[in-house]
């Protein structure tokens, strides 16, 4: 990423106004980030089919990756979740959110379009087979109306003597229940209110995908002023919590443990105003750093490949799809429930645990080095995309195997969790592109620059200072710059590295 400034202009104190004059100069280049997918980072069921879709379309595997794994892990949703640890309860279930950053005509949308076709097929089975419940209804309804409409006749009868009351007792007795309108099961949603998408979930409490095929719109919304209790609604779907939606004139409405997926395409510059709130924490709330699963295309788009599409590797995929639909918590293989959670559950083998542990300690530390909010907010919520992952390939794993014993079946083994980690740690890679922020370092330098120089000759400090105790004293858009922001500003300035000696964190003036 390429910073071409061209002002001669002075920091004259406003942050606000020099940082968007340096914006104004600032020149992108195409994210930059290597296709770091590789077939034994998924189930040969996936990625058979990815590297056949992708190669068709001339795109890299990279642009069937996120589509994939957001549409099963929101299919299996709530119906079973990943035990993370052997007694605490730490439970996460895999609703993913997912997005594919990429310029235009990247191919995009028809790798998805391909990927998803098992989807919609399922969908129009479903519409179909709603359509002729919907018939069957109207007819019990027609019927129910007609003796209805005998029951009130007889009343009316009865009131004026001219039927017995065992007569009217007995014409009430025929007078069956309503029956019951037929419920539309949703799989996916294209693009609805909070009010119409909390509708749609109840109808589907395992779970409902969002597809938005520019996310640029749904990120659009969410960043305008007075949709703050939208914006609230998604966050609460990616986190499972229980969701009250309150109607004018219509009361309110509670949706248990709601479990939204999203997954979208969107270019890198449209994506520059959300990546600058996450990392500058302007709107510190986790919405961006929630999408975890996340290709960034940068390859140039190849020529089509005119060949037959693989149909094994086809047949293979569509049938994973299917089979995710059709699974009950009955009918998954190994499950146990909780004692005060009555949703199935998985457990991870020791050899998954002791990987999984490994990781963690890993990926705290890389949280506490972190060089800005949103990558610490992207690392964080890292454990729920490795539980998802986790049950989608434990699932494919054990689905094939038709001999297998539920307490075998209820271990996610070891070395699916080591291909877990290998795809996770590939798109956090791609991840953390996003907030790439070096364009900004220069910025940052310059203005912590001025200002720690003028707490340190106001001051005259003669004491030592954490860069916390700095931080306190300086404000960029009145957010509080983190620790490692200070200390890579004092480190990269020959003036401050003078007048300041940094020893154990804390700063003396030389």
């Amino acid at each position: 990423m390429a910073i071409i400034d061209n002002t001669d202009r002075e920091y004259t104190g406003n942050d606000q106004e020099y940082i968007n004059m340096r914006y104004e100069k600032e020149m992108y280049s195409e994210i930059e980030a290597p296709d770091a997918f590789t077939s034994d980072m998924m189930p040969p069921e996936l990625s058979n089919r990815i590297h056949d879709v992708t190669q068709l379309m001339g795109t890299p595997f990279t642009a069937g990756v996120p589509i994939t794994l957001t549409m099963l892990g929101t299919i299996i949703g709530r119906k079973v979740g990943l035990r993370l640890t052997r007694h605490s309860g730490w439970t996460e279930y895999p609703n993913i959110w997912g997005m594919l950053v990429g310029g235009a005509s990247k191919g995009k949308t028809p790798v998805a379009k391909a990927l998803r076709s098992a989807l919609y097929k399922a969908e129009i089975e479903i519409f179909n087979a709603h359509n002729k419940e919907m018939e069957k209804y109207d007819l019990e309804m027609n019927t129910y109306a007609a003796k209805q409409q005998k029951a009130e006749t007889a009343k009316k009868n009865f009131a004026k003597d001219a039927i017995s009351e065992d007569k009217l007792i007995e014409l009430l007795k025929e007078l069956p229940k309503p029956p019951i309108r037929p419920t539309l099961e949703r799989l996916t949603v294209d693009d609805a209110t909070p009010e119409a998408l909390a509708d749609i979930m109840t109808s589907r409490p395992e779970g409902t995908l969002l597809i938005q095929d520019e996310l640029s719109a749904l990120f659009d919304k969410m960043g305008a002023k007075g949709r703050e209790g939208e914006r609230q609604f998604y966050l609460k779907g990616w986190s499972n919590e229980t969701v009250i939606i309150d109607r004018i004139g219509r009361g309110h409405s509670m949706l248990k443990d709601a479990t939204l997926g999203i997954y979208g395409n969107i270019q890198e510059s449209v994506l520059k105003g959300a990546i600058d709130e996450a990392v500058i924490a302007t709107r510190a709330d986790g919405f961006l750093p929630r999408f975890q699963c996340v290709g960034i295309l940068s390859e140039e788009k190849k020529p089509h490949q005119d060949r037959h599409p693989d149909i094994e590797a086809k047949a293979a995929y569509d049938n994973v799809i299917k089979s995710f639909i059709l699974h009950t918590h009955k009918t998954l293989k190994g499950t146990m429930s909780g004692k005060y959670d009555s949703t199935p559950y998985y457990s991870l083998s020791d050899d998954a645990l002791r990987k999984f542990n490994k990781w963690g300690k890993d990926n705290y530390q890389k949280i506490q080095n972190s060089e800005n909010d949103a990558i610490e907010s992207h690392l964080a919520k890292l454990p729920k995309l490795i539980a998802g992952i986790a049950i989608i390939y434990h699932i494919i794993d054990i689905d094939k195997q038709d001999n297998i014993i539920d307490k075998k079946a209820h271990f996610i083994s070891g070395e699916v969790m080591t291909m877990v980690l290998k795809m996770v740690d590939a798109l956090t890679l791609h991840a953390l592109h996003l907030y790439n922020t070096s364009y900004r370092k220069t910025v940052y330098s310059e203005i912590l620059e001025d200002k720690i120089l003028g707490i340190t000759d106001r001051y005259r400090m003669k004491f030592p200072m954490t860069a916390s105790d700095i931080g306190q004293l300086i404000h960029i858009n009145n957010i509080m710059p983190k620790a490692g922001t200070i200390k890579m500003a004092i480190e990269d300035s020959e003036i401050l590295s003078k007048k300041l000696n940094f020893k154990q964190r804390r700063f003396h003036l030389k």
